[in-house]
């Protein structure tokens, strides 16, 4: 088994990354660090430990990022849905026996636009707010919940492990889609033919590098406008061609608990509980549970195979040797993969100290939703699993980077995470802990 190094040097910062596989037959992942540090990394090959079983599969990494603050609302007198249903698994669609179509030829350059339909006045959008109300990125926690100190110290950095949300329609042309079990360098190379998709000519995602192999988790809605495909690493070289992953994850229904999908450390879903666009910059509260990456092998406890609901599998590393670099080795049994962390209700975020609008408003929705663990960084940072343009909308807004070694937001977040705890009894039948929730339920979605 061959290990990747990955050194970066950015102000007054050193990151030593670990660059970690994780697999299932549908999903793996690792990181880019482009953002937060010039590094030179190898992916290397593991396997997931699912049910306690590991099955041979390629690398893992991942990402994350931060919010502003509203008032804390006090809890309503709502009752938790009884028995929020959870996803299971949808088996992975059997390869064509047709042949797959040519790829095209042309490649035109088009803005890409996603359709966008308002819900009515009051009722909730399922293009910007997926699943039902009472799915697990949509649940708030919830007065019963017992916390356990996650004790998650401070890291060389803040980053982003970055999503793609993709809505498609009818007038899109379909395109073969195709899966590769790549990971590293390679992602655009066609192997198995799944099935054809619609998705717009114009958009692009390019392969990996030796250096640069971001988890490119990707969440597409089909024309039906419920289906949701899940996949990673995307790719795609040429804006006219077919589409590639590394690996299928679950198909699950936009009106469902969505629970499952393509992030390979966890299985969870690759858009359930990702920080969107306009949220860390609106005036807004962010009213979801969020998703963080964490550095498995300083945090995350090889107890119970490494992993809990709702996660369905962790990083063959969850298995192995302590004294590994790159193995779990947390100190804390109830921080898994799969945990969903938050800040305890009795903590005055005042007490925090922060001096961001950003980190104030993720610290609120930390308090009141939190987020599930659902990969591992396999590097000394805290990661935040976002919609492709946050980053780039928040330095624009706030005129400093959500990646950061250094600084006010940094020094913010880390104070965040570090006053995180385990809702311990987070399970199918008290989702957020259960009792009432902190915060009133999501709508019903209009659209």
């Amino acid at each position: 088994m061959s290990r990747a190094r990955a050194i970066g040097l950015a102000a007054a910062l050193t990151l030593a990354a670990l660059v970690t596989a994780i697999a299932l037959p549908f999903g793996s992942g690792n990181h880019t660090t482009s953002d937060v540090a010039a590094q030179v990394a190898t992916p290397r090959s593991t396997a997931t430990v699912a049910a306690g079983t590991a099955t041979a599969a390629p690398p893992a990494a991942r990402a994350v990022p931060p919010s502003p603050v509203p008032p804390v609302s006090p809890p309503p007198t709502l009752a938790p849905p009884a028995g929020a249903p959870v996803a299971t698994p949808v088996a992975p669609q059997p390869a064509s026996t047709e042949p797959p179509p040519p790829p095209p030829t042309a490649a035109p350059t088009v803005e890409v636009v996603a359709p966008r339909t308002d819900p009515a006045a009051g009722l909730r959008d399922k293009y910007r707010q997926p699943f039902s109300s009472g799915s697990i990125w949509n649940m708030p926690i919830g007065s019963g919940a017992v916390y356990v100190p996650a004790e998650i110290g401070s890291t060389g950095g803040i980053t982003v492990d970055e999503e793609y949300w993709l809505v498609t329609d009818a007038s899109m042309p379909l395109r073969p889609f195709y899966t590769n079990a790549t990971f590293g360098p390679g992602r655009c190379e066609t192997a198995r033919y799944e099935f054809d998709i619609r998705i717009p000519d114009g958009f692009v995602v390019g392969d990996a590098s030796a250096g640069n192999t971001p988890n490119a988790v990707a969440a597409i809605l089909l024309p039906d406008g419920r289906t949701i495909e899940q996949m990673n690493p995307i790719s795609r070289c040429d804006a006219a061609g077919p589409l590639v992953a590394g690996w299928r994850a679950a198909t699950v229904d936009i009106y469902g608990p969505g629970t499952l999908g393509g992030h390979g450390g966890s299985h969870l879903s690759g858009i359930g509980g990702s920080l969107r666009l306009g949220e860390l910059t609106g005036s807004e509260s962010i009213r979801h549970t969020l998703k963080v990456n964490l550095y498995g092998h300083r945090f995350l406890s090889q107890a119970q195979n490494g992993f809990r609901w709702p996660a369905t599998a962790a990083d063959q590393l969850a298995l192995g040797d302590p004294n590994d670099p790159d193995s779990y080795a947390g100190d804390v049994p109830a921080l898994r993969m799969g945990s969903l962390l938050a800040l305890p209700p009795d903590l005055d975020l005042a007490s925090l100290g922060l001096t961001t609008d950003a980190a104030a408003k993720l610290a609120w929705t930390l308090q009141n939703y939190g987020a599930y663990v659902v990969d591992d960084t396999s590097w000394n940072v805290h990661a935040i699993d976002a919609e492709v343009g946050v980053a780039e909308e928040f330095e624009a807004t706030y005129g400093f980077g959500l990646q950061a070694g250094s600084g006010s937001w940094y020094e913010d977040v880390m104070a965040i995470f570090g006053a995180l705890a385990v809702v311990d009894n987070n399970g199918p039948g008290a989702i957020g802990g259960g009792g009432a929730p902190l915060q009133p339920l999501a709508p019903p979605i209009g659209n």
